[in-house]
């Protein structure tokens, strides 16, 4: 569409003229302060003043919008990508396989089921057969533990007061009488006798829509019994909430009560259900709190808190003794926010990492068992369900997949697809990258970025330099045997130099040394690929793009390393190296080593692993780089440790560090010596051994230990 003839469509707004507004007297007084609300009157949906005032606003907006030409065509569009068939995850009650389905333009999802391990599936409930014109919805089924029973609730016209049905599942009849005015509540069975269920008092007629909601109550309903006759649990004028759930743990033994006053928090009570006389118990009692219960064994509990974790942390404790000192930290909190669940008796952590999803799995004492692979950088839900399930089903999508379900093997951890839409675009067509940038006042902003493959990457080469003799000449021969436009950086790290050729160059008023000169360096880079070079190599032919040819986002890759006799610039006639060991044996540090060992037994493979490089080259994804936060000055100090931290934290990850055959760079030779004094290197490399081979690291998924074993040493 022309911004011409959008200009024509809409030059009607110039003769838009809106309803006039009245604005009254009315103050309200907090604590002192009058604070006015002239337009409270319109807060009053059942008077006739705000049905004409929506009268006359809605006739301006549809006046506006039924003249743009094109929106029909804008609408018919979406029609086009709206009208594909979605599928929900599965799950199970007794003995049938639950799941919903929308064709694609259906008012609701239906609710379908089918005999577990069967194909062939029969509408349980279809809301779209409700009413006739489509305004009374299905909002929540809950069925008994046995799955013989189910109570669902619906609204009409998307009140927030809705009705309960009950029925028998296996012939789908209803068998009581409706249920009516409940407010915000779910249904929990306890046993097939009953269910409890939340709401207030009734409104009068017509208001239900600005009625004060002021306490709420907890209900028992026992089954063929009149409404009025439901118990009260919890509650009303003696325990006094605006908000109050509550529901039975899957044992049945407990009711766990959760009130509360405002959305920011809520007391937590636990009733013994197989004691008839037992009393509430208050478990947690601040109202501004956040306290979740998330699962149980026996009398331990877990609950998610924000209570000394404003990012949650989980914990448990023997519910006889509610004290906080007797809380057990099982998932500490990180700078990451923390939600969990469970499945299978297992802990699903899925924490919000720079706006995108992590998923890792806890056994139920808080021991990581593994960092769930997700299909790439987006959300991921439905990590919850029952404690004998040995798989779960959990749904992905991104900016580029819609909502795609995948069935997870718990025992394995492995994932395979079990439902992907067809839609009206290719979503393996692109891909979706996580950059960051630097706000005004430093704090990091992440952004993703979508667009097709096969669109050209950058590379960002980053040069911390010390005005080496041979700085040009790496530049030069790096441009001259580089085929793409690469961004080359050169930070002088407290030297006066010049350099031509390059992209930026940047200085350190005073010597700062090496991880913050390279960190500042990738700061002010723009590439989707951060290549790290010394100021004394030299470059294979077409380097830059067969060292592209093969990498992974979680990877860092390392070209064959040559010796380089600077006086002369040319190759030494020592063999290349490929390959570097940890050596661990060391007591003052913790390093690598040449490994010819593995280089005559792997001399065939041209793409290959190994565990730990050398340091003067490397690549690595922007994504990857962000996400380990890039070099840590804590402890190491300023230069010692580089590549070892680099490779430590990208195996012990879940990512690889490869060596690329198919290119080469030339590292000049030690005998040439070092033209600056370095400093720290003792204390950095007695640090670094200590931190690893004590397993310090919080974001590993795999100890020390692995990695030595996983290289046969």
């Amino acid at each position: 569409m022309s911004a011409c003839s959008y200009q024509e469509s809409t030059d009607h707004t110039s003769s838009l003229v809106y309803p006039e507004t009245r604005k009254s007297d009315h103050e309200d007084d907090y604590f002192g302060h009058k604070v006015p609300d002239p337009y409270r009157w319109l807060e009053d949906d059942t008077s006739e003043e705000t049905a004409t005032w929506v009268k006359a606003e809605n006739e301006v907006t549809f006046g506006y919008l039924n003249n743009i030409t094109f929106r029909d065509k804008v609408k018919a569009r979406l029609e086009e990508l709206m009208n594909y068939e979605r599928v929900s995850a599965p799950f199970i009650e007794g003995r049938y396989e639950y799941f919903y389905k929308n064709d694609g333009l259906q008012d609701h999802s239906v609710l379908y089921r089918r005999m577990t391990g069967s194909e062939e599936a029969s509408v349980f409930l279809d809301p779209n057969t409700f009413s006739e014109d489509g305004t009374v919805g299905l909002r929540g089924v809950f069925f008994t533990k046995d799955g013989d029973l189910s109570a669902h609730m619906i609204s009409d016209g998307g009140s927030d007061w809705r009705k309960v049905i009950t029925m028998n599942v296996e012939t789908r009849e209803v068998i009581e009488d409706t249920l009516v005015n409940v407010k915000f509540s779910g249904i929990s069975w306890q046993g097939n006798k009953g269910f409890y269920y939340s709401s207030y008092d009734k409104p009068e007629d017509g208001s239900q829509l600005s009625a004060k909601t002021q306490h709420h109550k907890l209900y028992y309903h026992k089954l063929d019994t009149p409404q009025e006759e439901d118990i009260l649990v919890f509650g009303g004028e003696q325990q006094p909430n605006r908000y109050i759930g509550g529901f039975v743990t899957e044992d049945q033994q407990y009711l766990v009560v959760s009130a509360a006053q405002n959305t920011s928090g809520n007391r937590l009570y636990i009733k013994d259900l197989s004691k008839p006389d037992a009393e509430f118990k208050l478990f947690q009692d601040d109202y501004m709190a956040r306290f979740s219960y998330k699962d149980n064994m026996g009398s331990v509990f877990y609950f998610s808190t924000n209570i000394d974790a404003p990012n949650y942390r989980l914990i448990k404790t023997d519910i006889s003794k509610p004290g906080k000192e007797d809380w057990q930290d099982v998932i500490p909190e990180t700078e990451n926010v923390l939600r969990t669940s469970t499945a299978g008796g297992k802990i699903f952590a899925n924490y919000l990492v720079d706006a995108k999803t992590e998923i890792r799995q806890f056994d139920m004492n808080g021991n990581l068992e593994r960092k769930l692979e997700l299909p790439g950088i987006g959300s991921a839900f439905g990590f919850g369900d029952k404690k004998y399930v040995e798989e779960l089903y959990y749904t992905f999508t991104s900016f580029t997949f819609p909502a795609t379900i995948y069935k997870y093997n718990i025992s394995t951890g492995e994932s395979e697809l079990y439902n992907k839409p067809q839609v009206d675009f290719i979503p393996e067509d692109y891909e979706t990258e996580q950059v960051f940038y630097e706000s005004k006042d430093g704090t990091k902003i992440p952004m993703f970025i979508t667009y097709k493959k096969g669109m050209e990457k950058k590379i960002s080469v980053i040069i911390a330099s010390v005005n080496d003799p041979r700085l040009q000449d790496t530049v030069d021969d790096l441009r001259k045997q580089s085929k793409s436009d690469l961004e080359i950086i050169v930070v002088f790290d407290g030297v006066d130099g010049k350099v031509s050729g390059v992209n930026q160059v940047l200085k350190n008023e005073k010597r700062l040394g090496l991880r913050p000169s390279v960190n500042r360096g990738v700061e002010a880079s723009s590439g989707d690929y951060i290549l790290k070079i010394d100021d004394h190599c030299r470059f294979g032919k077409d380097f830059d793009t067969k060292l592209l040819q093969k990498i992974e986002d979680n990877w860092i890759v390392i070209p064959r390393r040559y010796f380089l006799d600077t006086d002369i610039w040319e190759l030494m006639d020592d063999k290349p190296v490929d390959y570097e060991r940890l050596v661990i044996n060391n007591p003052d540090k913790i390093g690598g080593a040449t490994w010819r060992t593995r280089a005559r037994q792997r001399k065939k493979i041209m793409l290959d692993e190994t565990m730990v490089f050398q340091g003067s080259c490397y690549l690595m994804s922007r994504k990857h780089w962000d996400w380990l936060g890039g070099l840590s000055s804590e402890g190491y100090g300023n230069f010692t440790q580089e590549p070892i931290e680099l490779a430590l934290k990208t195996w012990l990850s879940g990512g690889k560090v490869m060596v690329n055959k198919f290119t080469w760079y030339a590292h000049k030779h030690r005998k040439f010596g070092r033209i600056v004094k370095l400093h720290g290197i003792k204390e950095g490399n007695e640090y670094s051994r200590d931190y690893w081979l004590n397993n310090r690291w919080k974001e590993r998924i795999h100890d020390l230990s692995w990695l030595m074993k996983r290289f046969g040493l």
